[in-house]
């Protein structure tokens, strides 16, 4: 794998990506990301352990400033509520407040799409957004 040491910005569409080569694949890339979208699609609902985020980042993404993250989950024949759901209340902890990293929950037709934004200040004639 090539190593890319000056790579600052990143941005990914995953599908079906099991969270482990996830991580494998971004500790390969040697790089102090500064600003990281990521958009997943899968059925791996370990994208949804906080403290595994927060692990992850502070242990391997210390230079992060920006992060943006997506996960769909599909509401199908074959969905359940797993372990994993239980702890998406952990992406309000002062870990993500204190980056003003905010978690939000939507249903969007057959999804339920979970979002960490980073805070944004609009002008004075427009609405605040999260």
């Amino acid at each position: 794998m090539i190593k890319l040491h000056s790579l600052t910005h990143l941005t990914m569409t995953l599908y079906n990506l099991e969270f482990d080569d996830f991580e494998e694949f971004l500790l390969k890339l040697c790089s102090p990301l500064q600003l990281f979208d990521a958009k997943i699609k899968s059925r791996d609902r370990s994208y949804l352990n906080a403290d595994r985020w927060e692990r992850f980042i502070s242990q391997n993404m210390t230079s992060l400033i920006r992060f943006t993250f997506r996960y769909s989950d599909i509401i199908d024949d074959e969905f359940e509520l797993t372990f994993y759901h239980s702890l998406i209340n952990r992406f309000t902890s002062s870990f993500w407040i204190d980056r003003k990293w905010f978690f939000k929950l939507f249903i969007k037709e057959n999804e339920l799409i979970y979002s960490i934004r980073p805070y944004q200040y609009v002008s004075r004639d427009r609405k605040l957004q999260i």
